[in-house]
């Protein structure tokens, strides 16, 4: 992470160019000190700070500028928290930032700033669905997420209440023989464009 640049995460690439690459200096670095397994997951910046997984199925928040850890949360039970990411998301209704992210058959919903459960989410912060590496996306305050059902499902962005799953199973077997065709399950993460 580079301090000069720190403020503004998303930078432009006229500021780092070929002409100023190699005044670049390296400002911290963060170990978690708790594992060796491999992390999938991009960090989310957010505010001056910085959320990411870590090898030993903790979520962490760093201070952007100095490396400093925030807090830090265990989950009790699974593996693979958040492997493939976390979705950050403004609570304007509520004035909170929320944290999700997936722990095998678990979606959990912190507090971004505090690194606590948020209560009013499902049962204590936790809600079950279908197996999942991958982070939701938010779409008209629905959680959508991709599970090995397989299936997608909709959940309540506040309550973690279910709207309704669409499984992909199903489907498919319209257009497939059992022969031909067993099922398959979304891969990667979910993408949104709201406006169309």
């Amino acid at each position: 992470i580079i301090n000069e640049f720190m403020k503004d995460f998303y930078v432009s690439l006229k500021k780092i160019n070929q002409n100023n690459v190699t005044k670049l200096k390296l400002a911290w670095i963060y170990n978690s000190k708790d594992g060796k397994q491999g992390i999938q997951a991009n960090p989310i910046a957010y505010e001056g700070l910085i959320y990411i997984p870590t090898p030993g199925n903790h979520i962490v928040c760093l201070d952007g500028a100095t490396g400093k850890e925030i807090w830090k949360y265990k989950v009790k039970k699974g593996f693979h928290v958040a492997k493939r990411g976390l979705l950050i998301w403004k609570d304007k209704k509520n004035n909170v930032l929320r944290l999700y992210f997936s722990n095998n058959d678990q979606l959990i919903s912190l507090n971004a700033k505090t690194g606590r459960l948020i209560k009013s989410f499902g049962n204590n912060g936790v809600i079950k669905i279908g197996s999942s590496p991958m982070p939701p996306v938010v779409v008209d305050n629905q959680l959508i997420i991709a599970t090995f059902r397989p299936s997608v499902e909709a959940y309540d962005i506040f309550s973690g209440k279910l709207h309704w799953k669409y499984y992909l199973r199903e489907i498919n077997k319209e257009f497939f023989s059992k022969k031909d065709f067993r099922g398959g399950n979304p891969w990667g993460g979910i993408s949104a464009d709201p406006k169309k």
